[in-house]
């Protein structure tokens, strides 16, 4: 498994990178921030004090920051020749240019979707791009890399 996880960050490294940028999500909304690292806190606490001990506590802590990483850490987004990634700490999600379908979009990003039609699958596979909101040249850019990349979508209109 240790050299399938090295090839693939080896033929990422070699693809060549069009574009990549960093998002760091309680950088941008501290008081967001406070709140979520107050009841992280409380959470790691209680568990501590019900199951008895400061193992169990901390084993609560750092389970319940790994399934909120994507928020407290940077996750950094690439286009490269190959397709899209979007990796953090603890999670790595990529789709390669032949497997996007869909592109939708949103205030805060565009997701990127291997599935044609809607389905209750679709929050679960395809990567999410949170792109910056001031800025809509590069909101354009990334727009026109995935378009220019990805030849079989369903419509090769923009998103809305």
């Amino acid at each position: 498994m240790q050299g399938a996880a090295r090839a693939s960050r080896s033929r990422e490294q070699h693809a060549d990178v069009l574009l990549e940028w960093t998002v760091h999500l309680a950088r941008l909304n501290p008081g967001k921030t406070i709140r979520a690292s107050i009841a992280l806190f409380a959470a790691s606490i209680l568990v501590g004090v019900v199951w008895g001990g400061i193992v169990s506590g901390a084993v609560a802590f750092a389970l319940l920051f790994l399934s909120a990483s994507e928020y407290f850490l940077p996750v950094r987004f690439s286009l490269s020749s190959e397709g899209i990634s979007a990796r953090g700490i603890a999670t790595c999600r990529r789709i390669l240019w032949q497997n996007v379908r869909r592109v939708l979009s949103d205030d805060d990003g565009m997701k990127v979707c291997p599935l044609r039609r809607p389905s209750r699958l679709e929050p679960f596979r395809g990567v999410y791009l949170r792109l910056p909101s001031h800025d809509p040249a590069f909101r354009e850019r990334v727009h026109q890399i995935i378009f220019s990349h990805a030849h079989d979508l369903q419509t090769g209109k923009p998103p809305a």
